[in-house]
């Protein structure tokens, strides 16, 4: 029988370009029991796994891997720490004794002593809510795919997001193609994920707001990441200039949009162009990123999640579009590097 998945959970990474200084935190509930794991260089065993997973947290510093491959860099380090702590369940698990003594939760330190993983106990703090451990799974009725189903095809910015390949559930195998779709993981916090995911699916279907197709999770059924409809296309803040039918249409369906959200109970909260798409083929508009926060020139902090600030938000993205050169309606549609 597989063991309970690990929930509650939260990592944290310490990078620095000095393998030696930094860190990988892990905290989670497992058996009922609050765990805080911690991976430190180790002196004494240089070619052990806690050092490999430190390499990798050391290149995801932003000197190292560059600011356009940071977020990737820290994937792939978040990922391997929680690859040792699965693991490393039967050491750090039979620490669950400790933990009347120890506090909650039990700090836990592993580390390598004679070719073996052994744990001892850490005075390291309680790390605050982490940017990027998977996290439960509480979206009831959204669709769930496995891991192994999603194959990253690009990465299409430095926040976690990628066009990916979804293979077909194995009874659909013969007959369906992969489908191109976007994966999202969490690039600012669980709170914010949890936002977008949960507007997604609350919201009804419209042709102007970006559909929700599923859930990533691990194999211990954490959810990694958000699987999101694939919208081919610059966002408006790519376009150089439009013809006067596609800038009416555009004002016209990002206020629809809005209003669907509004009419829903839902907010779209960033409204930006960069966070509206225009499909390549079509040349509709498509609102994204319903995570939450804001942009100060777009929508002020006092109005940043209500109504009125993506009202506020929506009129300043009109008047940009407003704003751009003016094609001939007979020209042909621009690209992306010259209009569109």
């Amino acid at each position: 029988m597989d063991p309970p998945p690990l929930t509650d959970t939260v990592s944290t990474l310490s990078t620095d370009p000095l393998k030696q200084k930094c860190a990988f935190q892990a905290l989670f509930t497992a058996d009922a029991v609050r765990f805080h794991i911690v991976c430190l260089w180790n002196t004494d065993a240089g070619g052990c796994r806690e050092n490999a997973l430190l390499a990798l947290v050391a290149a995801a510093h932003p000197d190292v891997a560059g600011r356009d491959g940071e977020a990737a860099a820290a994937d792939a380090a978040t990922a391997a720490g929680w690859a040792l702590v699965a693991d490393a369940r039967p050491v750090w698990s039979a620490r669950a004794a400790a933990a009347a003594a120890a506090g909650d939760p039990v700090p836990v330190r592993l580390y390598t002593a004679n070719g073996v993983l052994v744990s001892t106990s850490h005075p390291l703090p309680t790390p605050a809510a982490g940017r990027r451990g998977p996290i439960p799974n509480t979206f009831p009725g959204v669709p769930v795919y496995a891991r192994p189903r999603v194959a990253r095809v690009e990465a299409l910015s430095a926040c976690h997001v990628y066009r990916v390949s979804v293979a077909p559930a194995a009874a659909a195998a013969a007959a369906a193609p992969p489908r191109a779709c976007v994966e999202k993981r969490m690039a600012r916090s669980a709170r914010a994920f949890r936002r977008e995911v949960g507007h997604l699916a609350a919201a009804p279907p419209h042709p102007n707001l970006v559909g929700l197709v599923g859930v990533i999770v691990d194999a211990a059924g954490l959810v990694e990441g958000a699987l999101l409809e694939w919208v081919d296309g610059p966002t408006l803040a790519d376009v150089r200039a439009a013809t006067a039918a596609d800038k009416a249409k555009w004002r016209s369906q990002v206020r629809a949009a809005v209003t669907h959200l509004h009419a829903a109970g839902l907010t779209w909260g960033d409204a930006k162009t960069g966070n509206v798409v225009v499909r390549r083929a079509s040349r509709d508009a498509v609102l994204i990123d319903l995570d939450g926060g804001y942009t100060e020139k777009w929508v002020t902090k006092a109005l940043a999640g209500t109504p009125r600030g993506d009202w506020m938000g929506v009129e300043r993205i009109c008047d940009a579009i407003d704003a751009l050169p003016t094609l001939d309606d007979a020209a042909p549609a621009p690209s992306a590097g010259d209009g569109a």
